[in-house]
């Protein structure tokens, strides 16, 4: 883990190594701004941390001249450029709970714009207190319900998700402050794809009980990203979002039909959305969450994940907590993602033969009648064949 108070960068001019400097939170970046010995350069550098770590960037702090990983330019690049260019003065006060004493600790911030990447940062710490290190988070507060237990100190700012990408000074500083406290700062890997172990250690809930005889199928609606046919015809539904809609919600409701003539017993057909969701047949058990969210529902929402024998979904951060708690999990990936594959599901197992049966990707264009196949024979065969991969 990087040192915040003896370690080094290079200046992206000279290349030369220069003692790290002041600490800067931007957005989903925490960068060290410091001017270089050799060539007199004011700069800001990426520090190793979640994606900085792969696609670090260096800032020419007076010319705002970007130096980075073209791979990631538009989306960790850019935003990084243009938020120190035009800073948010709006003043935003650091809320600091302190839980434990501690001297030296592992400071992971978890603020970012992308909702799984920020989730995904806070669960990369569960390595880190296992292994006993006295831990700071830094998380926006509706990611603040996931914090587990046993972290040395939560420090929770207002910024919601579509501002993720503002540099803040007034947080900045804040920070600063609050670091300057402790005899040693190491900063955390949070590794953008951690491993992660029992979801109740973080959400409360427990995960999917095969022995269960009572479970839920559920589709997890997203109003953004729908299961349409792709190509041209994709277009059109994105263009007249309410046909997309309808077009998803029929689908829905036929692989639900397919599966009820299963007759699989003690099922409950479920559709679970936050935000606004269509109306479902009254066999369909339509749970629907509005923003914002509080831990309760959040929760409750887990809730509905854990009784899940089979959660279904369209590839998204909406699938993480999904695939956490759900005995399996299939992701319908579109096209333009799949070179995302695996990103948006928790696998919670160390089996890979188990996490095989568990965790299944299809393409969008995979048949209804054919993934009404495959939800079937997991649900039937499932036990056997755990039985049979030991």
């Amino acid at each position: 883990m990087f040192d915040l108070r003896s370690g080094t960068v290079n200046c992206p001019i000279c290349k030369m190594e220069t003692p790290v400097g002041k600490v800067v939170v931007i957005g989903s970046h925490v960068c060290s701004r410091q001017t270089c010995e050799s060539c007199e350069t004011d700069f800001l550098c990426d520090l190793p941390t979640a994606h900085g770590t792969l696609f670090p960037n260096q800032l020419d702090a007076k010319t705002n001249i970007l130096y980075g990983d073209v791979i990631a330019k538009s989306w960790f690049g850019i935003p990084l450029q243009e938020a120190w260019k035009t800073p948010n003065h709006k003043q935003v006060d650091v809320g600091v709970e302190k839980l434990t004493t501690a001297e030296d600790v592992v400071f992971v911030p978890c603020i970012d714009y992308y909702y799984g990447h920020a989730v995904l940062k806070l669960l990369s710490i569960s390595g880190l207190l296992k292994g006993n290190a006295s831990v700071i988070v830094l998380v926006p507060k509706w990611l603040r319900w996931l914090v587990p237990e046993g972290v040395a100190e939560i420090w929770t700012v207002d910024i919601p998700l579509r501002k993720g990408q503002n540099y803040f000074p007034s947080v900045s500083e804040q920070v600063c402050k609050e670091l300057a406290r402790f005899n040693s700062v190491k900063l955390g890997e949070a590794r953008a794809h951690p491993d992660v172990g029992n979801p109740e250690e973080f959400t409360g809930v427990k995960k999917h009980s095969w022995d269960d005889e009572k479970f839920r199928i559920s589709y997890i609606w997203r109003d953004d990203r729908l299961w349409v046919p792709e190509g041209i015809l994709g277009k059109i539904f994105y263009r007249f979002p309410r046909l997309g809609r309808f077009v998803q919600k029929r689908r829905i409701v036929s692989i639900m039909k397919l599966l009820q003539k299963a007759k699989l017993s003690n099922v409950k057909f479920t559709m679970i959305t936050i935000g606004n969701s269509p109306k479902m047949p009254k066999w369909i058990d339509n749970q629907t969450f509005l923003p914002p969210l509080q831990k309760k529902s959040e929760q409750e929402l887990c809730r509905l994940y854990s009784e899940s024998r089979v959660v279904i979904g369209i590839h998204g951060s909406n699938m993480l907590l999904p695939s956490w708690h759900a005995g399996a999990t299939f992701d319908l990936m579109p096209n333009d993602r799949w070179g995302n594959f695996g990103q948006d599901i928790l696998f919670n197992e160390e089996n890979p033969r188990h996490a095989a049966i568990r965790y299944k990707f299809s393409p969008m264009s995979c048949s209804i009648s054919n993934l009404a196949i495959q939800i079937y024979s997991i649900i039937r065969d499932y036990s056997v064949q755990r039985e049979s991969f030991k």
